[in-house]
């Protein structure tokens, strides 16, 4: 794992607000590729699929969105498969 200086925490959980909302801004970011929700040692947390781990960009995501712990994936490009 890499020593990762992230984004400080932004988001309040007490805000009760649906985190999707705040991932929007988060695909916006160049070198995002997606987003899910899944889990982070047993509790939800949010996925950040990225083309690359690069620090410039992990400096970017926050660490946690309403009270949800943020795991950025190192995915390479996502493309669709065409039928």
């Amino acid at each position: 794992m890499h020593n990762e200086t992230r984004a400080p925490l932004t988001y309040d959980a007490s805000a009760n607000r649906d985190p999707d909302g705040d991932t929007d801004g988060l695909m916006a970011l160049p070198g995002v590729v997606g987003t899910a929700h899944g889990e982070c040692a047993a509790l939800p947390c949010i996925k950040v699929l990225v083309v690359q781990k690069a620090p410039e960009l992990i400096r970017r995501i926050p660490s946690a969105i309403e009270g949800y712990a943020v795991e950025v994936i190192e995915t390479g490009e996502i493309k669709t498969f065409e039928r």
